[in-house]
């Protein structure tokens, strides 16, 4: 009997050739996968239009004034994305009026509880107050939020260009951020990150003031600041706040800070300020060509200027709502916490 070369190979054993579903099959449950997303997507959408028109229409109903031209969502496959032209809100409860030129939210299909607004172009802002805000954001500006089912627990602030015009005057913002964070994992407390590279103040609004002289451009700054216990930084057995790091450039003034503070029963600041100028020689000089360095003045700037030297800080006692030197109370401090509530007295016997 004659055997042919390879001819087991091409054959199964009950002499039947190979499936060929199984190449198939990748494709098939890839496909099963992609109309099932599609089918959710839509669904979700679905949904998620009812909930915009029930807030609107419950808005409406609370005699709020909420108007559009044009509203659409969209943003299919991978993200929610809510679209609103030429929206105003007022709100006469809140004592607010608000117009925009676009409104955008964005949330991912898979995470409820994290949303992206954007609202580039013109914004309008009246309060009942009588203060009118005017605010021209750059098309790279968002805030994004985080929340859970009690509170939001981040947010973050970036403004690649901001002109805002108010009753104080104009001021220009460049590469603005601001971060609201879990102070860490399991750090009680939370963050607030602020940083910018430049901002542009009216001459208006410094007109006449000893600040004049530095200037309208703020350069680049940094601010790095952690709480807990109080206000925005949650709840916690304890109230402290450290300032970890703070860099504030505005023309020849170059300050530099850090801190560590308990908060007291009545909500001042106890602990040490620790403070730096950068080039302190510069604004001496300064302050000398505008008269500025006088008896009060040189009391601060001449230990400061030379605890500065050699990157060194100069220490700066916060005791009893007061700002204190060599024992002495200098000026008063606002507190930064309400006073914590006295418990009552305890029933005479």
């Amino acid at each position: 009997m004659t055997h042919t070369p390879g001819s087991a190979q091409t054959a199964s054993p009950t002499g039947k050739p190979p499936r060929k579903i199984w190449l198939y099959l990748p494709f098939i449950l890839f496909a099963l996968i992609c109309a099932a997303y599609t089918g959710y997507w839509f669904f979700v959408k679905g949904k998620l239009d009812d909930g915009v028109n029930d807030f609107i229409a419950q808005q409406r109903a609370a005699g709020a004034e909420l108007t559009y031209s044009e509203k659409h969502l969209g943003g299919f496959p991978f993200r929610f994305a809510l679209t609103v032209d030429d929206l105003t809100f007022a709100n006469p409860e809140a004592g607010f009026d608000w117009q925009a030129e676009k409104l955008q939210i964005n949330m991912q299909p898979w995470n409820f509880f994290h949303a992206i607004f954007r609202s580039s172009g013109r914004n309008e802002l009246a309060l009942a107050s009588g203060q009118d805000y005017t605010a021209i954001l750059g098309k790279k500006s968002a805030l994004s939020l985080n929340w859970d089912s009690e509170s939001i627990r981040e947010a973050g602030l970036s403004l690649d260009t901001a002109d805002i015009v108010g009753a104080f005057g104009d001021v220009g913002l460049k590469n603005f951020k601001a971060s609201y964070v879990d102070a860490g994992t399991g750090i009680t407390g939370k963050r607030i990150l602020i940083d910018w590279d430049g901002v542009t103040l009216a001459d208006s609004m410094i007109a006449g003031t000893d600040a004049e002289i530095l200037g309208t451009e703020l350069q680049a700054s940094r601010l790095r600041l952690q709480g807990e216990g109080f206000g925005v930084f949650g709840e916690a057995e304890e109230r402290k706040l450290e300032i970890a790091q703070l860099l504030f450039n505005w023309g020849p003034l170059k300050l530099g800070s850090k801190g560590k503070f308990d908060v007291t029963d009545q909500g001042h600041l106890d602990g040490t300020l620790n403070i730096r100028l950068d080039d302190a020689e510069t604004l001496g000089e300064l302050l000398k060509e505008n008269g500025l360095l006088n008896s009060e003045t040189a009391l601060l700037y001449g230990p400061l200027s030379l605890a500065s030297k050699d990157d060194g800080f100069f220490p700066l006692p916060l005791r009893n709502g007061h700002v204190t030197m060599l024992g002495q109370e200098l000026a008063p401090i606002p507190p930064i916490a309400p006073p914590l509530t006295a418990a009552p007295p305890s029933p005479a016997e």
